[in-house]
């Protein structure tokens, strides 16, 4: 969707765009299934060969889109920077890089990814400053401890992943990227503060994925009150968006349902203790629903009736409940869409049967479940 191959007004007209697309190309035989069968797609070696050469034009002479994913690269070197400098999309991914040179010098790159390269520890400001037309930067899994303010420089950056990246502390010029509609910063486990103003001036942002990480004001609950630090992040700043985040508290969450405009897609659950009993209202939104670490939980149950002719059923497809010690029952109806369920590591639980009213389940799995 960051590639801007698909056109779309809302972020969930997007999503089942981007959807419907992949289904066909597996139907026709130009996509495959991937070794994560719900969440990955492959490109056989020829498609993959053919797509390469149409791109650029029918010629290497022409290389717009450069792959070079996974052959094993410990640096870029001088004759790569000047194969790039035509490149509109680099690949980069699955590598072991580990220094950037101080420019790349590809003044109409606008996809970049380096995701994967986990022996890359720093982002050289003079590296950001040499790819100023870039509008989709992904840097997932790289094990980077700080973002270069000079970040804010990308001001055609539309899509921009930190995910699984050691940064502890967002900067705050990410807050100039005025064109940003996507931000992934999940599973960022030594994120410690997001500033507070980072996500005002962002009024493009459509979707934000803080799912899995760990930062001062989610073990705040998002409450100002219980700020030490009042120039953090706080949730009423987000704009009318699509989120994913994990949340450790049952006011949190019930927070989250309350702002105006935000759209929850991934939801996560984590160590909510203290309740031995759970009634979720979902919203229509939510596409991922993860309960875990809930030490004390007996009964959770999932609500989603429609109240009247007309109203929409839930768009929940993946569920998972995992390491719930004490869980005796679980409860669930209406959910037409649900087509992965995953349960373990629920010892008490003695019942399945609810899943005889999910009519499009596909996977079931169970594991670590002695009853």
């Amino acid at each position: 969707m960051g590639m801007g191959l698909i056109e779309y007004d809302t972020m969930e007209e997007g999503y089942n765009k981007g959807y419907s697309i992949i289904e066909y190309l597996k139907d026709v035989c130009l996509l495959e299934t991937g070794y994560l069968e719900d969440s990955e797609v492959r490109v056989h070696d020829i498609i993959r060969d053919m797509s390469l050469w149409i791109s650029s034009d029918c010629s290497k002479e022409h290389m717009k889109w450069i792959v070079q994913a996974g052959l094993g690269l410990y640096n870029i070197s001088n004759t790569d920077i000047k194969t790039f400098r035509s490149a509109r999309k680099i690949s980069l991914m699955c590598n072991y890089i580990t220094e950037l040179p101080p420019a790349l010098n590809c003044p109409n790159l606008q996809f970049l990814s380096l995701q994967q390269n986990f022996r890359l520890k720093a982002i050289p400001p003079s590296f950001l400053k040499s790819i100023l037309s870039v509008t989709y930067l992904d840097l997932s899994w790289v094990p980077i401890k700080e973002l270069p303010e000079e970040i804010g420089i990308l001001v055609e950056l539309q899509y921009l992943t930190l995910k699984q990246t050691h940064i502890r502390l967002l900067p705050i010029a990410i807050g100039l990227l005025r064109k940003l509609k996507f931000l992934d910063i999940s599973y960022m486990d030594f994120l410690e503060k997001i500033p507070y103003g980072v996500f005002t001036n962002l009024s493009m942002l459509q979707a934000l994925n803080l799912y899995g990480s760990r930062y001062a004001g989610h073990k705040a609950d998002f409450d100002p009150a219980n700020h030490m630090d009042y120039d953090e992040f706080r949730v009423e700043e987000l704009p009318c968006l699509s989120l994913g985040i994990t949340a450790k508290r049952v006011s949190t969450l019930q927070r989250l349902f309350d702002v105006p405009g935000v759209h929850l897609r991934c939801l996560g659950l984590y160590e909510l203790n203290g309740e031995r009993s759970l009634t979720l209202t979902l919203t229509e939104s939510i596409f991922v629903l993860n309960v875990m670490g809930y030490s004390d939980l007996e009964d959770f149950c999932i609500m989603n009736k429609p109240q009247c002719y007309g109203d929409h059923l839930s768009r929940l497809e993946f569920l998972t409940f995992w390491d719930l010690p004490r869980l005796e029952k679980i409860s669930m109806e209406h959910l037409q869409n649900l087509r992965v369920l995953t349960v373990g590591r629920t010892y008490q639980l003695v019942d399945l049967t609810c899943i005889l009213k999910l009519p499009y389940l596909e996977h079931l799995n169970v594991s670590c479940c002695d009853k």
